[in-house]
Formats: C-alpha cells, structure tokens, sequence
C-alpha cells in the first residue's frame, strides 16, 4: 500500500511522526530487495549497464531529496556540494542513484542525530573520473575490516564486526565495478567515515557543462 495516499488533515504530530517512520521502513524494505535482485543479476552478469548523460549535481540533489524523511527523523541535514561548470556524467542514472542512496542511509543510519552529512561531486583530474563522496560522523571503521563491509552479509562500525542483513554496500561496490569504477572508505574510528567511490569519465561527457552549469569562461 502507497502512505502517502492516507489522509493527513486529521493526524496529530506524533501520528504524522509515526507515518513518517512507517514510510522510511517501507522505502527501506523496498530498497533492500531491490538491492538483492540486482546482486543476483550482477552475479550472473545479466544486468545490462544503460548509460545516459546527466548533470551531477541535479542528480545529487533529487537522491538527497529522497532521504529526507530519514534524516528529519533524526534531526540530520544533508549538504550537496559540486563545483560549477563541472561536465555532465554518462552512467546508468537509476544505478547510480542507488548508489548515492544506499551509500546516504549507511551514513544516516550510523550518524549520531542533530549532524551533517556531506554529499560531494567533483571531477577528479589524476583519474580521469567523477568522484563522489559521503562524509558522516558515525563510529567509524577499523582499517581492518574496511575491505570486508563490501562482503555480502558484513557490516563493521565502530570497533567490531558484525554479520547483518544489509546488502546495501555490497550493492554498491558491484554496480560502481560494473561503470569501471572503484568504491572504498577512508575516516578514523570514532570520527566518522567517508565512502567514495569514482565512475570513468564516458566518452560524451568531454568537458561539456551541465544543464545546470554556467558556461565555462
């Protein structure tokens, strides 16, 4: 059933809280099997990689926008930042943002409340790739066990690992593999981390401004 079809007119504030918390554990469940079906099909190389050019930092903004209700509930504002005139991406738009947005819930859902997350796009000139970052605040992750979160069933924060039903990082990693790019996490445990990854630049997105961009001079 769709929420946002139930009327709101009548409900009062912790009724609203309480929908809005319904609706993030739907999205959430949603997200998840999706998550699985498309590792099920990297596996067996039967999802097809269909690129489109789109500008990175509208794409940006519209996943943050779909975490929203996420991160209201724990008092959590999500800063977009790109530079102006940066090109415009060719990747898979509805892969890439999955990407963004199982990579926002790892760091909202690990944040302490009432922080910033930031969501970074930038070219990067020593890789010939887009770059992406996720800042957060949340426990960390040991260097140790950095490479094994992106293992199915593996989640690590703070001072141990765990095994976990989340499939959202290992999501991740395929799908930024399958554009020839290459995801990692960097940070200090108990100072949060920051997961990035880059997307090669594709062969029409040579130096060409984004919709939103202005003209380079």
């Amino acid at each position: 059933a769709n929420l946002d079809l139930i009327g709101l007119d009548d409900l009062t504030a912790d009724q609203l809280e309480c929908l809005d918390s319904a609706q993030v554990g739907c999205q959430d469940l949603f997200r998840m099997v999706t998550n699985l079906l498309d590792i099920s099909r990297m596996e067996e190389r039967k999802l097809v990689i269909k690129e489109t050019s789109f500008d990175l930092a509208e794409a940006l903004l519209e996943v943050a926008t779909k975490v929203k209700s996420l991160a209201d509930l724990k008092g959590i504002n999500i800063e977009v930042i790109v530079p102006e005139n940066i090109p415009v991406i060719v990747a898979d738009r509805p892969l890439f943002d999955r990407i963004i947005l199982n990579l926002l819930h790892n760091a909202i859902n690990h944040s302490p409340d009432n922080l910033v997350i930031l969501l970074q796009g930038q070219l990067s000139v020593t890789d010939n790739a887009f770059r992406i970052d996720v800042i957060d605040r949340g426990p960390g992750i040991p260097e140790d066990v950095r490479e094994l979160i992106f293992e199915k069933f593996v989640q690590a924060r703070g001072s141990e690992s765990k095994f976990g039903t989340g499939l959202g990082l290992t999501f991740c990693r395929m799908a930024v593999e399958a554009h020839g790019g290459h995801i990692w996490v960097d940070g200090r445990v108990k100072t949060g981390s920051t997961f990035s990854f880059t997307i090669p630049r594709g062969v029409g997105d040579d130096l060409k401004p984004g919709p939103g961009s202005d003209p380079a001079p």
